[in-house]
């Protein structure tokens, strides 16, 4: 995992390696869209019967939310990764 405090250009190279589908899913739409959908069912836990439906619903928003954010974080850290390598280059030039 990529920490939101630290830039390891050598560790995103490893972790851009294994596919962004995978980053995604196990760094967005698991720990992100899982816990909106927990939270999601706590809150709305009131002790009403609720149909399939409105969970499916619920689940799907949360999938979106958390690969959204999986993207979002990838799209950064190739951003800073790609600007890391130019700035190598241009060092090297020098």
């Amino acid at each position: 995992m990529i920490s939101l405090f630290s830039w390891d250009a050598n560790k995103w190279a490893e972790t851009r390696k294994r596919g962004e589908f995978r980053y995604l899913v196990l760094e967005g739409i698991l720990p992100f869209g899982g816990l909106m959908f927990l939270l999601n069912l706590l809150v709305e836990a009131d002790g009403r019967k609720y149909e399939w439906s409105y969970f499916a619903f619920s689940a799907a928003w949360c999938v979106l939310g958390g690969a959204f954010i999986g993207d979002w974080n990838w799209r950064s850290n190739e951003k800073r990764f790609k600007m890391d390598q130019a700035g190598e280059a241009v060092a090297a030039e020098k």
